[in-house]
C-alpha cells in the first residue's frame, strides 16, 4: 500500500506543477493581433469576423462586354445558371460572403477567383481565368487538376470542379446578346 499512496501522491505533485506552468504561460503569453486559421494563411480579423480574401486583384482587371455564365451541372441535370457579367472577379468558396457559394465540405472557405481579363495584352487574350487559391482539395479545369496560385485561361464549354463536389461548372457565352451588339435589329 505504500507504493500506491507514494505513486498517488507523486503523480498529484506532478499535476501541481504543470498547472502551475500553464498558469504562468498564460500569463506570459500576449493574444495576437490576428490569428491564423489554416494553411492558407487565411487571417481573421480581431473581432473574429469572416476571414480576409488572400486575393489581389489584378491591374487587367475588367468587367466583360458580353454576357457570360456559368451552367451549373449535377447528375448530368442543370441546377442553374450564374451571370458572369457584373463584375470583374468572382470569389468561390464555402462561405456565404463568396459569389459562388459551394456548399460542399471540401471546398474551402475561400476556395479560387474566376476573374475577367478585359484587355489583350503580349501574356494572353481578354477572357475569364480561373484562379485556385492553394485550396486544400483543388479546381479541376476539364478534369485536370490546376496549379495554385496560377491563373488558367478558361474558354466557351470548358469544365470547371471545385474539391471534391460532382456539381461541374460550364462556362457560356449569350449568343443572342453577342449579336444584337453587333447587329441591333432597328
Amino acid at each position: 500500500m505504500a507504493d500506491l499512496n507514494e505513486i498517488s501522491s507523486t503523480s498529484s505533485n506532478q499535476g501541481e506543477e504543470s498547472d502551475e506552468k500553464v498558469e504562468k504561460n498564460e500569463i506570459e503569453m500576449h493574444p495576437p493581433k490576428e490569428k491564423v486559421i489554416s494553411q492558407q494563411s487565411l487571417k481573421v480579423k480581431e473581432d473574429g469576423e469572416t476571414p480576409e480574401l488572400p486575393y489581389k486583384v489584378p491591374t487587367w482587371s475588367g468587367i466583360p462586354e458580353d454576357e457570360y455564365f456559368f451552367e451549373v451541372l449535377k447528375n448530368g441535370c442543370i441546377v442553374k445558371t450564374i451571370n458572369l457579367s457584373d463584375k470583374p472577379y468572382y470569389v468561390v468558396g464555402r462561405l456565404p460572403k463568396c459569389d459562388i457559394v459551394i456548399e460542399h465540405p471540401s471546398s474551402s472557405r475561400y476556395h479560387a477567383v474566376i476573374q475577367y481579363k478585359a484587355a489583350e495584352s503580349s501574356k494572353g487574350e481578354k477572357g475569364f481565368c480561373i484562379y485556385d487559391l492553394g485550396s486544400t482539395h483543388g479546381t479541376f479545369l476539364n478534369k485536370t487538376a490546376v496549379d495554385p496560385k496560377k491563373f488558367y485561361r478558361l474558354r466557351v464549354g470548358y469544365c470547371l470542379k471545385f474539391g471534391g463536389s460532382s456539381r461541374l461548372f460550364i462556362l457560356q457565352v449569350c449568343i443572342w446578346f453577342s449579336l444584337s451588339r453587333n447587329f441591333p435589329l432597328n
